[in-house]
Protein backbone atom coordinates (compact mmCIF):
# COMPACT_ATOMS: atom_id res chain seq x y z
CA UNK A 1 0.00 0.00 0.00
CA UNK A 2 1.48 3.33 -1.03
CA UNK A 3 1.61 6.50 0.97
CA UNK A 4 -1.00 8.00 -1.34
CA UNK A 5 -3.54 5.35 -0.34
CA UNK A 6 -3.21 6.05 3.39
CA UNK A 7 -4.52 9.60 3.19
CA UNK A 8 -7.34 8.44 0.91
CA UNK A 9 -8.28 5.69 3.37
CA UNK A 10 -8.13 8.16 6.24
CA UNK A 11 -10.36 10.55 4.36
CA UNK A 12 -12.84 7.76 3.57
CA UNK A 13 -12.83 6.68 7.22
CA UNK A 14 -13.32 10.22 8.42
CA UNK A 15 -15.91 11.27 5.87
CA UNK A 16 -17.80 8.01 5.30
CA UNK A 17 -17.33 5.45 8.03
CA UNK A 18 -17.21 7.85 10.99
CA UNK A 19 -20.56 9.58 10.20
CA UNK A 20 -22.19 6.19 9.51
CA UNK A 21 -20.84 4.80 12.80
CA UNK A 22 -21.89 7.92 14.68
CA UNK A 23 -25.38 7.71 13.19
CA UNK A 24 -25.70 4.05 14.12
CA UNK A 25 -24.42 4.76 17.66
CA UNK A 26 -26.91 7.63 18.02
CA UNK A 27 -29.68 5.40 16.70
CA UNK A 28 -28.92 2.82 19.37
CA UNK A 29 -28.21 5.16 22.31
CA UNK A 30 -30.46 8.24 21.75
CA UNK A 31 -33.69 6.44 22.73
CA UNK A 32 -32.03 5.21 25.92
CA UNK A 33 -30.68 8.67 26.76
CA UNK A 34 -34.00 10.23 25.82
CA UNK A 35 -35.88 7.91 28.17
CA UNK A 36 -33.38 8.67 30.91
CA UNK A 37 -33.76 12.46 30.39
CA UNK A 38 -37.57 12.21 30.31
CA UNK A 39 -37.62 10.13 33.51
CA UNK A 40 -35.31 12.59 35.27
CA UNK A 41 -37.41 15.58 34.17
CA UNK A 42 -40.65 13.86 35.22
CA UNK A 43 -39.22 13.08 38.67
CA UNK A 44 -38.00 16.66 39.13
CA UNK A 45 -41.36 18.18 38.14
CA UNK A 46 -43.27 15.79 40.40
CA UNK A 47 -41.06 16.65 43.40
CA UNK A 48 -41.42 20.38 42.83
CA UNK A 49 -45.18 20.07 42.44
CA UNK A 50 -45.43 18.18 45.74
CA UNK A 51 -43.26 20.76 47.48
CA UNK A 52 -45.40 23.62 46.11
CA UNK A 53 -48.62 21.89 47.20
CA UNK A 54 -47.21 21.33 50.71
CA UNK A 55 -46.19 24.99 51.01
CA UNK A 56 -49.58 26.18 49.72
CA UNK A 57 -51.32 23.98 52.30
CA UNK A 58 -49.13 25.40 55.06
CA UNK A 59 -49.85 28.98 53.98
CA UNK A 60 -53.57 28.26 53.81
CA UNK A 61 -53.55 26.80 57.33
CA UNK A 62 -51.60 29.78 58.68
CA UNK A 63 -53.99 32.19 56.97
CA UNK A 64 -57.04 30.45 58.40
CA UNK A 65 -55.56 30.54 61.90
CA UNK A 66 -54.69 34.24 61.52
CA UNK A 67 -58.23 35.07 60.44
CA UNK A 68 -59.83 32.95 63.17
CA UNK A 69 -57.68 34.03 66.12
CA UNK A 70 -56.00 37.25 64.98
CA UNK A 71 -59.14 39.23 64.02
CA UNK A 72 -60.73 39.36 67.47
CA UNK A 73 -57.39 40.18 69.09
CA UNK A 74 -56.74 43.06 66.68
CA UNK A 75 -60.28 44.34 67.28
CA UNK A 76 -59.81 44.17 71.05
CA UNK A 77 -56.51 46.03 70.94
CA UNK A 78 -57.90 48.68 68.60
CA UNK A 79 -60.89 49.21 70.92
CA UNK A 80 -58.62 49.55 73.94
CA UNK A 81 -56.41 52.06 72.11
CA UNK A 82 -59.45 54.07 70.96
CA UNK A 83 -60.82 54.16 74.53
CA UNK A 84 -57.46 55.39 75.84
CA UNK A 85 -57.30 58.12 73.19
CA UNK A 86 -60.89 59.18 73.93
CA UNK A 87 -60.24 59.35 77.68
CA UNK A 88 -57.07 61.41 77.20
CA UNK A 89 -58.85 63.76 74.80
CA UNK A 90 -61.62 64.36 77.34
CA UNK A 91 -59.09 65.00 80.10
CA UNK A 92 -57.15 67.41 77.87
CA UNK A 93 -60.29 69.30 76.86
CA UNK A 94 -61.37 69.54 80.48
CA UNK A 95 -57.94 70.83 81.49
CA UNK A 96 -57.95 73.40 78.67
CA UNK A 97 -61.46 74.52 79.59
CA UNK A 98 -60.49 74.87 83.25
CA UNK A 99 -57.35 76.82 82.36
CA UNK A 100 -59.10 79.20 79.98
CA UNK A 101 -62.20 79.79 82.12
CA UNK A 102 -62.03 83.31 83.53
CA UNK A 103 -62.76 83.63 87.25
CA UNK A 104 -66.11 85.26 87.97
CA UNK A 105 -65.80 88.82 89.27
CA UNK A 106 -66.69 89.15 92.88
CA UNK A 107 -69.19 91.79 93.94
CA UNK A 108 -68.29 94.16 96.75
CA UNK A 109 -69.35 92.92 100.12
CA UNK A 110 -72.82 94.07 101.19
CA UNK A 111 -74.51 93.49 104.42
CA UNK A 112 -76.50 90.30 104.25
CA UNK A 113 -80.26 90.74 104.28
CA UNK A 114 -82.33 89.00 106.84
CA UNK A 115 -82.62 85.33 106.03
CA UNK A 116 -85.84 84.30 104.37
CA UNK A 117 -87.07 80.77 104.09
CA UNK A 118 -86.05 79.28 100.76
CA UNK A 119 -88.04 76.65 98.90
CA UNK A 120 -86.43 73.25 98.26
CA UNK A 121 -83.97 73.01 95.34
CA UNK A 122 -85.72 73.23 91.97
CA UNK A 123 -85.03 70.95 89.05
CA UNK A 124 -84.79 73.80 86.55
CA UNK A 125 -82.24 76.61 86.44
CA UNK A 126 -83.02 80.29 86.45
CA UNK A 127 -84.27 81.85 83.24
CA UNK A 128 -81.57 82.46 80.65
CA UNK A 129 -80.36 85.98 80.03
CA UNK A 130 -80.32 87.65 76.62
CA UNK A 131 -77.01 86.08 75.63
CA UNK A 132 -78.24 82.54 76.41
CA UNK A 133 -76.26 82.15 79.65
CA UNK A 134 -78.12 81.46 82.87
CA UNK A 135 -77.99 84.05 85.54
CA UNK A 136 -75.97 83.40 88.65
CA UNK A 137 -79.08 83.10 90.82
CA UNK A 138 -79.82 79.45 90.16
CA UNK A 139 -81.01 77.02 92.74
CA UNK A 140 -78.45 74.31 93.45
CA UNK A 141 -79.10 71.23 91.37
CA UNK A 142 -78.04 67.82 92.50
CA UNK A 143 -77.13 64.98 90.15
CA UNK A 144 -80.22 63.04 91.22
CA UNK A 145 -82.45 65.87 89.94
CA UNK A 146 -81.09 65.75 86.37
CA UNK A 147 -82.94 63.97 83.57
CA UNK A 148 -79.90 61.76 82.93
CA UNK A 149 -79.57 59.00 85.55
CA UNK A 150 -76.09 58.40 86.95
CA UNK A 151 -74.81 61.63 85.39
CA UNK A 152 -71.61 61.85 87.46
CA UNK A 153 -70.58 58.32 86.43
CA UNK A 154 -70.89 58.97 82.68
CA UNK A 155 -68.13 60.07 80.33
CA UNK A 156 -68.61 63.15 78.16
CA UNK A 157 -69.34 60.97 75.13
CA UNK A 158 -72.03 59.06 77.03
CA UNK A 159 -73.63 62.31 78.26
CA UNK A 160 -73.67 63.76 74.72
CA UNK A 161 -75.47 60.63 73.45
CA UNK A 162 -78.23 61.17 76.06
CA UNK A 163 -78.75 64.91 75.39
CA UNK A 164 -80.60 64.41 72.09
CA UNK A 165 -84.01 63.60 73.59
CA UNK A 166 -84.09 66.24 76.32
CA UNK A 167 -86.34 69.33 76.35
CA UNK A 168 -84.84 72.82 76.61
CA UNK A 169 -85.40 73.19 80.40
CA UNK A 170 -83.73 69.81 80.97
CA UNK A 171 -80.80 70.82 78.75
CA UNK A 172 -80.42 74.07 80.70
CA UNK A 173 -80.45 72.13 83.97
CA UNK A 174 -77.66 69.86 82.66
CA UNK A 175 -75.75 72.96 81.51
CA UNK A 176 -76.05 74.62 84.93
CA UNK A 177 -74.91 71.46 86.70
CA UNK A 178 -71.99 70.93 84.29
CA UNK A 179 -70.85 74.56 84.67
CA UNK A 180 -70.97 74.22 88.45
CA UNK A 181 -68.96 70.99 88.51
CA UNK A 182 -66.68 69.78 85.70
CA UNK A 183 -67.36 72.33 82.92
CA UNK A 184 -66.59 69.87 80.10
CA UNK A 185 -66.48 71.88 76.89
CA UNK A 186 -67.69 69.01 74.70
CA UNK A 187 -70.92 68.72 76.70
CA UNK A 188 -71.43 72.49 76.92
CA UNK A 189 -70.85 72.83 73.16
CA UNK A 190 -73.45 70.15 72.40
CA UNK A 191 -75.99 71.80 74.68
CA UNK A 192 -75.32 75.11 72.90
CA UNK A 193 -76.17 73.39 69.60
CA UNK A 194 -79.35 71.76 70.91
CA UNK A 195 -80.65 74.70 72.98
CA UNK A 196 -79.33 77.91 71.41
Amino acid sequence: MSDNEKPIEKAVELLVYAPIGLAMFAKDTVPTFMKMFVARGHTEVTQRRRSANTQAGNYKTIGQMAVKYGGPEVKRQAGAAAETVRRRAEETLAAVAAATAAPEPTAPARPAPAPTPTPPAATTPAAPTTNGETSGATNPIGPGELSIPGYDLLSATQVIERLEGLARPELLAVKAYELAHRARTTILGKIAQLAP
